[in-house]
C-alpha cells in the first residue's frame, strides 16, 4: 500500500512539473520531500476490527429421567429352629419355604450324627448348632446314626405368593370367577340394582343359568353380566355340570 502512495505522489509531482508555475508559486524541493515523508509516516494499515458475535452453542437438552421401575419384592427367607433334647426332635416335622434356614440345636448330653439325603452335618455335641439353608422344594427326612429314635423331616414348599394390594371393585358391580369347575365366590350378597359379572377361566365351557338369566356357553375369557332389580335369593348353576351351583342374595 505504501508503494501505491509513493507512485501516486511521484505522478502528482510529474504533473506539477509540466505546468508552468511562477517561480514564486513553486514549492521548495525540501518542503516537497518533507510532505512526502509525512504522508508516508501518517499512513496506517490498521484494519477496523469489528467484534462479531460469537455463535452460541445450543444448550444441551436434558434427557428425561427414566421412570422408576417397581421391583418385585424378594423373599429374604426365614430362620427356623429344630431342637434335639432328651433324644427327641422338636418339631419332628418342620415345614418351611425355599430359601429358609434351619438351625439344628443340640441340647442333649450325647453326641449326635444326623444323616439324610441332603442333611449331613458333622458329629454334633451338647451346645452345638448346625445351620443349613434349603434351596429347593421337597421332603427331606433325617435320622441320627447313633440313636435310632432320633428322626425328623424337613418339608420345603415353594415361594409364597405375594398378594398385591386388593383393587377396590366399583360400587354396585360384583365379580364371580368360573374356575376349577366352581363359582368363586359360591354365594354373593348384593344390593338391589347391582350388577354381577361372571368371567370364565376354565378351558371347558360352562354356563350361568338361573331364574330370569342365562349366559349360554362361556369359554375361557368370556364374560356374562346380569342386573338384579328385585330382592330375593337367586340360585343358579351350569347345565354342563350338575354339581356346579351358586347363589346371589339381593338385598334392599
Amino acid at each position: 500500500m505504501k508503494l501505491y502512495i509513493l507512485l501516486g505522489v511521484m505522478i502528482l509531482l510529474s504533473a506539477c512539473s509540466m505546468i508552468e508555475m511562477a517561480p514564486e508559486d513553486r514549492l521548495p524541493e525540501e518542503e516537497i520531500k518533507e510532505a512526502i515523508e509525512e504522508a508516508v509516516e501518517n499512513y496506517t494499515d490498521e484494519v477496523l476490527i469489528v467484534d462479531m458475535p460469537q455463535k452460541l452453542e445450543d444448550e444441551p437438552v436434558p434427557e428425561p429421567e427414566p421412570e422408576p421401575v417397581e421391583e418385585e419384592p424378594v423373599y429374604e427367607g426365614k430362620t427356623h429352629e429344630v431342637v434335639i433334647k432328651d433324644l427327641t426332635v422338636t418339631p419332628k416335622i418342620l415345614t418351611i419355604t425355599v430359601g429358609d434356614t434351619v438351625v439344628f440345636k443340640i441340647q442333649d448330653k450325647v453326641s449326635i450324627k444326623l444323616s439324610g439325603s441332603v442333611i449331613k452335618p458333622p458329629i454334633l455335641y451338647y451346645g452345638d448348632e448346625y445351620k443349613m439353608k434349603f434351596e429347593r422344594t421337597g421332603i427331606f427326612p433325617y435320622t441320627d446314626e447313633f440313636h435310632g429314635g432320633i428322626s425328623g423331616e424337613i418339608h420345603v414348599k415353594g415361594l409364597p405368593i405375594i398378594v398385591q394390594d386388593p383393587v377396590e371393585e366399583p360400587e354396585g358391580i360384583h365379580f364371580v370367577n368360573i374356575q376349577g369347575y366352581q363359582y368363586i365366590p359360591q354365594t354373593i350378597t348384593v344390593k338391589k340394582g347391582d350388577i354381577v359379572i361372571w368371567e370364565a377361566f376354565d378351558a371347558t365351557a360352562q354356563t350361568v343359568d338361573g331364574a330370569g338369566f342365562s349366559s349360554g356357553p362361556l369359554r375361557k375369557g368370556d364374560k356374562f353380566h346380569h342386573t338384579f332389580n328385585q330382592t330375593g335369593i337367586f340360585p343358579y348353576g351350569s347345565i354342563f355340570r350338575s354339581n356346579m351351583l351358586g347363589t346371589v342374595i339381593v338385598e334392599e
